[in-house]
């Protein structure tokens, strides 16, 4: 139900973020609080996922990738993106 973080996105205003929101209330199930998909990304992390979901990630699967690593709270963005893409290639 974040408005402002919807109307982040590209072609998307405060009153389409508005819609959406209000669309979609009450329809998407409820998950975990601690389930890794549905923390919310913040800073570097936020810079993190963004990048991997232009590299062609799903979006859940990124979130999911990032939340998952074990890096130093300074972490740089980079290191961040390096390890989640390792970590779902396999190396």
């Amino acid at each position: 139900e974040d408005v402002v973080a919807l109307a982040r996105a590209q072609g998307v205003g405060r009153r389409t973020a508005q819609r959406v929101v209000l669309e979609l209330r009450g329809k998407l199930p409820e998950a975990d609080a601690g389930s890794p998909v549905t923390v919310a990304a913040s800073g570097s992390d936020a810079e993190a996922v963004e990048a991997l979901t232009a590299l062609g990630m799903p979006l859940a699967d990124a979130r999911q990738a990032v939340a998952a690593l074990e890096l130093p709270g300074d972490a740089s963005v980079e290191d961040k993106i390096r390890q989640a893409l390792m970590s779902v290639g396999g190396g």
